[in-house]
């Protein structure tokens, strides 16, 4: 895991000393991702840079320094991510290439940048698996490659301005080499509606993400910079309609998993640093610590913080999990006061605008790690590729309820089920709970009502799910100069990848943009921020090829979710650890700011801070914060969503 950062100009826009400052000042902002060794490579004749930030997983010693030139120094490359199986393409290259390689040292960037020259990007995007983010300079042909691992977990943004072409890890680095970046207003419309900025966007006009499974070829002929785009990965393509898999009972498919996962798992424990798991007491977590520590057999550490607001605390079933599997388990317990104290640096400190509000655990769960251990491995991508999401559950339930009666009768009954006042529900729910002593659903009004719009929106089952995706809708005026949405781009998307599955239809559909753009994206920042590397086993392409292809009753069926996995954690946990309702990352986002982040809120938005940026329509936001405030309406998301971007914008 490294830092990542470079540029390509042309002879007429070129200062040496200016350029040398730039690289410099993109490297050095990226040095929490590699407080290792950090480098740069500056070519005055060629017109372009690289730089490099460290942080040393494989091979620690100065041969694995970067940027790092092939045994024949036509290329030179910077690297951020993990092959794990670059010895087994080390000893491919060895048994037919010998002759001509020298190996310097046993980096799996070594690997790449040798792997690169003798087989070229298409020959060797082919063979690697891992996660990476790469930029190669071929010194012969004046060109740059850069390329993206095909789930995209790990980060690329770059950008052409005034005929210059740079790139970064971090959106937070382009800045350094572009001066004046303007807001992109489409982009900041996509951000309102999502809590996150999908790709190719970027908060910035001309600044984009390079997307999953996607090269970048970039040269400077005749004065000009030039970029040839190729999609290199499809994960649609996983998906074999000649594949047996249909066939196998339920035995066979979990023995058949078993195997496949293991394999993922053991792949990932290559390192030459200290390495363990988080551990949230949740199904994906728990099987892979479990696979660690009763299959291969390995002493793991595992991490995992719980709060005192015990809604939202899993640690008790961690902890429980840590015991009976015997990890060395370490447990951080918040209180409010101490997460609070996070939230006004972690908002400023996004690269760019996050609203995704568990990216506060996430973030104190990453620091807290990283003061024993280098590499911590992670549940991400269990609930995209297995039916994790309760929607996923609602979308059957209410297709059943709601789209197979003519729409007529379908708007009249949601229009009588949404006269009765968003709190005349709470009130309902409360005294039925009491009642008879049932769990408590908060504001169940207000989700009552935000499904209810949804509906009367949407005139299909794909376009229900796409509306419940989406946070701020386009008819609520909150822009004053823009009126894009999302909404009908998702939807055009969504109906090229339309089969006759739907939970089929959904996962995949979330595995390409709200896996990559919110939870990889979340987990990178959060992670690489002190310097801890996070590594995902289910996100492995031979995993990824059987989620797809399992049938989707093994998923999601009546009212549970996440079938398949559950049976499977069985193999290792007992009953009493596994049955129960999914909890999530989540904070106390409605009360926080009802209580003690309500001053730091009325703060940033503010009639002045508001009207300062020049994007948003006060007058949306001041009638949210008092139905928020004052009528007991629950419009945390909402106002966490402009928050966010207030405090991003305001630094």
């Amino acid at each position: 895991m490294c830092g990542i950062a470079g540029f390509l100009s042309v002879s007429k826009n070129f200062f040496p000393d200016l350029h040398l400052t730039k690289i410099q000042n993109m490297m050095n902002i990226l040095n929490h991702r590699g407080p290792d060794a950090k480098n740069y490579k500056i070519d005055n004749l060629n017109f372009f840079g690289l730089a490099h930030t460290r942080l040393s997983i494989q091979d620690p010693s100065q041969h694995g320094n970067q940027p790092m030139e092939s045994f024949s120094k036509r290329y030179t490359i910077v690297f951020n991510g993990e092959i794990y199986n670059h010895f087994d393409i080390r000893q491919t290259l060895e048994t037919n290439y010998s002759a001509k390689i020298r190996w310097r040292g046993t980096s799996d960037t070594e690997t790449l940048v040798n792997a690169f020259e003798l087989l070229g990007m298409d020959g060797l995007l082919k063979i690697i698996k891992g996660m990476f983010s790469f930029a190669i300079w071929d010194n012969f042909k004046s060109e740059m490659y850069l390329a993206r691992d095909s789930m995209g977990e790990k980060p690329l943004f770059y950008g052409i301005i005034n005929n210059e072409f740079a790139f970064s890890s971090e959106i937070i680095a382009m800045p350094k080499f572009f001066s004046n970046l303007n807001i992109s207003t489409n982009a900041l419309a996509s951000f309102m509606s999502l809590m996150y900025i999908p790709n190719p966007s970027s908060i910035y006009q001309n600044i984009f993400k390079l997307e999953p499974g996607h090269y970048l070829k970039i040269n400077n002929k005749n004065n000009i910079i030039n970029i040839e785009k190729h999609k290199w990965f499809y994960l649609e393509n996983l998906k074999d309609k000649t594949n047996d898999i249909h066939n196998y009972d339920n035995n066979s498919l979990l023995n058949k998993f078993d195997e496949i996962f293991t394999n993922a798992i053991e792949s990932q424990l290559i390192s030459d640093v200290p390495l363990g798991t988080f551990l949230s007491g949740g199904i994906d977590s728990s099987i892979i610590t479990s696979i660690i520590s009763k299959k291969l057999s390995k002493k793991i550490s595992s991490y995992t913080i719980g709060f005192e607001e015990k809604i939202f605390d899993e640690s008790i079933y961690a902890k429980k999990i840590a015991n009976y599997l015997g990890t060395d388990h370490n447990e951080l317990i918040i209180n409010e006061k101490i997460a609070l104290n996070e939230v006004p640096s972690i908002l400023s400190n996004n690269d760019e605008p996050f609203a995704d509000s568990s990216i506060i655990p996430t973030k104190i769960l990453s620091k807290f790690t990283s003061e024993n251990i280098k590499v911590a491995l992670s549940g991400d991508g269990g609930d995209e590729l297995f039916g994790g999401y309760n929607r996923y559950v609602l979308i059957g339930k209410i297709s059943k309820l709601f789209f197979n009666i003519p729409s007529s009768l379908k708007n009249m009954i949601i229009k009588i089920i949404m006269t009765v006042p968003s709190t005349g529900y709470d009130m309902i729910n409360n005294n039925v709970n009491k009642f008879l002593n049932l769990k408590k659903f908060e504001h169940i009004g207000d989700k009552i009502y935000k499904v209810g719009r949804k509906l009367l929106n949407s005139k299909n089952l794909d376009e229900l799910y796409i509306n419940l995706l989406i946070e701020w809708d386009e008819d609520d005026n909150l822009f004053l100069k823009n009126n894009y949405s999302i909404k009908k781009d998702y939807l055009n998307e969504f109906n090229l990848i339309k089969t006759t599955d739907n939970i089929y239809n959904m996962s995949l559909f979330d595995a390409k943009t709200y896996l990559p753009d919110d939870i990889l994206c979340k987990v990178d920042r959060s992670t690489m921020t002190y310097g801890l590397e996070s590594r995902a086993p289910f996100l492995d392409l031979n995993v990824v090829k059987f989620a797809f292809n399992l049938p989707s009753k093994f998923k999601v069926n009546k009212n549970k979710n996440k079938i398949f996995l559950r049976q499977y954690l069985e193999k290792y946990l007992p009953n009493k650890y596994i049955d129960r309702p999914k909890m999530g990352f989540g904070i106390p986002i409605n009360n926080w700011l009802k209580g003690p982040l309500r001053e730091f809120t009325y703060d940033m938005l503010s009639s002045e801070k508001i009207k300062n940026s020049n994007h948003i329509n006060f007058n949306v936001v001041n009638k949210i914060l008092d139905e928020h405030f004052n009528k007991n309406r629950n419009w945390g998301f909402k106002i966490w969503a402009i928050l966010t971007f207030q405090a991003w914008i305001s630094k």
